[in-house]
């Protein structure tokens, strides 16, 4: 309690020592004299200017309050209206403790007062946007949010007034580019006109402006093909803005420029509207442009961007990947992106600010270099085995300990990239022992579910059956993990991925081979663990991929010695949800008409694939008639396999023939093979047979011959 009035005493003294220096400025924005009042405002304005801690004090003393009043009231002079916009835009530049107190204010609602109005003076017009570009565009979630609650009041006014001055042509395409993060912000840009008005600012003569114009349209056209092709085939008198970017690229430019413009061509082209006339843009002007950006020459934040827009560009383009590699020494640019700063090497004023400059952002430089190595060895494994080295892979386990989420996660998207290597997996892998690092990060509380999703996905492939690491990490108990992921509520990629993971867990189990640790998880009820009301979700899941995984977590571990123990615990469940999945089975038959809301119900191709391989699994158990009932008994089941036989996909075809020849080939000593085979020719599988016979579309036309012959 002592403390406690210590700390009070010492507060109060700080706000009088405060209170006593600033007073008077405060008290002349009070007095009625308007001559005074400006004075006071310039004065005041003088002293925060580029000064954070001077900004805090004239708010603790309500300067936000008392300029906001003068702005609202209507017969306040223009000139003091101006001065008390220039002081709230300052206060905006400052810290985020600003934004919320002027926010508090309700400093935007002013704002767009003083930007509708139509008698205000053009100065007044520019400060009052610059300082809400500065709002829209600082670090404060609820500031952006704010702001683009609140542009469609305003945006019209914004845009009819883009051309008063080189000034307002830069705030606004700013506050496109700040507030643009989402497709719905995409569109409604568009709908009031901001795409063609940006591309005529890309054509400006004036640097600033040409700049800010190609992030405002880097931002527009992401991920938002209608945009992108807009944008593909704008033109203005006889130039192209495609001409207009690949100019803004050449090395003559200033690095800014030619960064932006490669950013705006790389969502164009990621947003899939390039055609094969493009192709010589972005391989051979694009790609390398972004390199160069990488040098350790440039600026952090140029290097931070160029190495992530590197990464996205050619994330799903081999081609791309390949001819970045070879472009110059672009993985030895990465490298120095994961050295740590030396200050024995900062000998210099420049070499110390740069110095300092990599230390604020090493964090951000360790992240984006992670993340284009992803990228760039996500497919090719010559790159993987040219890249890889114990040097990074250790540097990417010692990332996997990070206190930043985005690092963490940029090293597991490299070290899943990396473990699609089988030579990776054995080598440097275990000399590093990612598996420990994976392990202690996957039993870590408080995962984000962005990074839960690629911890998902590098443990599936670190569980895959000729990685050394699979053995640990089971051991590890990494299974109880993975079916906690299984029933994650809240993404969808995670489950995905722990199906996955799962599946590569179960695939081995009925190796007659498997190792001592397999041995162990043949005794398990991975089906069990699951659980039948999370079985069920996942199996009847709106999303394919979850519902296919799922299917094939069944299959793998339906196909074990132990299969009579498993159907017997869990039989009813799986027949069911097979029976539920293939009565919807109608939209792959050839159809004349059908009931549109049937047709979107219905499951694709890969799902009833995965049905049909379950149900020969049970078919072909080693076991007698107890397992094969399930199938053989139930009429409903046999029916929808000979309807399946109709359908117009050949893999479904060709999925469903087999598992009737099954049925049909099955040897039974505790039953009558003619009995069974009467069933089968009464719901018309000789029939099927008959007409595929001689077909060119069956994958397996011998054991299609020997089961006719038991007609």
């Amino acid at each position: 309690m002592a403390n406690m009035e210590v700390d009070m005493d010492g507060m109060q003294g700080i706000l009088s020592e405060v209170s006593n220096t600033y007073k008077p400025y405060m008290e002349k924005i009070f007095d009625s004299d308007p001559t005074v009042v400006l004075a006071g405002l310039k004065e005041i304005r003088n002293f925060i200017i580029g000064n954070n801690r001077q900004k805090s004090n004239f708010i603790v003393l309500g300067v936000i309050s008392r300029t906001v009043y003068m702005m609202s009231v209507a017969d306040t002079d223009m000139i003091i209206k101006c001065q008390c916009a220039v002081i709230l835009g300052s206060l905006a530049l400052g810290s985020e403790e600003n934004i919320k107190s002027l926010l508090h204010y309700n400093v935007l609602e002013n704002l767009i007062l003083g930007l509708q109005d139509q008698e205000s003076d053009q100065f007044f017009y520019e400060t009052c946007l610059r300082c809400f570009r500065s709002i829209a565009s600082s670090k404060s979630i609820a500031a952006q949010a704010t702001t683009v609650e609140k542009l469609p009041t305003i945006m019209n006014r914004i845009l009819k007034c883009v051309d008063l001055s080189a000034s307002t042509q830069e705030c606004t395409c700013e506050i496109i580019t700040a507030c643009c993060k989402t497709p719905e912000h995409q569109e409604m840009f568009a709908k009031f006109g901001s795409v063609s008005i940006v591309c005529t600012l890309v054509m400006s003569p004036k640097r600033r402006v040409k700049l800010r114009a190609a992030q405002a349209l880097t931002a527009l056209c992401y991920k938002n093909p209608r945009i992108s092709s807009v944008l593909v085939t704008a033109t203005y008198g006889n130039v192209t803005l495609i001409s207009v970017l690949s100019s803004m690229m050449s090395r003559c430019d200033e690095p800014e420029i030619q960064l932006n413009a490669a950013c705006c061509i790389t969502n164009m082209y990621r947003s899939g509207v390039m055609d094969e006339s493009h192709e010589k843009l972005v391989f051979y002007k694009t790609a390398p442009c972004l390199v160069r950006m990488c040098e350790p020459g440039r600026t952090c934040k140029q290097r931070i961007l160029g190495a992530k827009t590197v990464a996205y560009l050619i994330e799903s383009e081999p081609r791309l990947q390949r001819l970045v590699y070879i472009c110059e020494h672009f993985p030895h640019k990465l490298d120095v992106f994961l050295r740590l700063p030396q200050f024995e090497e900062a000998k210099t004023p420049e070499s110390l600010r740069k110095f300092k400059e990599e230390v604020a952002h090493h964090d951000e430089l360790v992240t984006s270099a992670f993340l284009a190595y992803a990228a760039l060895l996500s497919n090719e494994e010559d790159l993987r085995k040219n890249v890889a080295s114990d040097p990074l892979v250790k540097r990417l386990v010692e990332a996997l300990d990070s206190k930043l989420e985005e690092v963490r996660t940029a090293a597991i998207q490299c070290l899943l990239s990396l473990s699609r290597s089988i030579q990776v997996l054995r080598t440097f892998f275990q000399n590093q022992e990612v598996w420990k690092s994976v392990l202690q990060l996957a039993f870590r509380d408080s995962v984000s579910d962005r990074e839960t999703a690629a911890l998902c996905a590098l443990i599936a492939n670190l569980l895959l059956e000729f990685s050394p690491s699979r053995s640990q990490l089971l051991d590890g108990h990494v299974l109880k993990k993975i079916l906690d992921w299984c029933k994650n509520p809240s993404s969808i990629n995670i489950r995905r991925n722990a199906l996955y993971a799962l599946a590569n867990v179960t695939f081995r189990s009925n190796s007659p081979d498997r190792d001592e640790t397999d041995t162990k998880l043949f005794g398990i009820d991975v089906l069990g663990m699951i659980g039948g009301e999370t079985l069920q979700n996942l199996a009847m899941s709106d999303d394919e991929v979850t519902k296919v995984r799922t299917l094939d977590v069944m299959t793998n571990l339906l196909s074990l010695e132990n299969i009579e123990d498993l159907m017997g615990k869990h039989g009813a469940l799986v027949i069911q949800l097979l029976i539920t999945i293939l009565a919807r089975s109608t939209n792959h038959l050839p159809q004349s008409g059908g009931n549109e809301s049937q047709q979107q119900q219905a499951e694709s191709p890969q799902v009833l694939c995965a049905v049909l391989r379950i149900l020969r699994n049970i078919i072909e158990a080693d076991l007698v008639k107890t397992v094969r009932d399930f199938v053989i008994q139930n009429r409903q089941i046999l029916v929808k396999i000979v309807d399946l036989c109709k359908s117009e996909n050949t893999e479904l075809l060709n999925e469903a023939i087999n598992c009737l020849c099954c049925l049909v080939t099955i040897e039974d000593e505790h039953e009558s093979n003619l009995s069974r085979i009467e069933l089968l020719r009464s719901i018309g599988v000789f029939r099927v047979f008959e007409n595929f016979k001689t077909s060119s579309i069956i994958y397996m036309p011998e054991k299609l011959k020997d089961a006719l012959e038991y007609f």
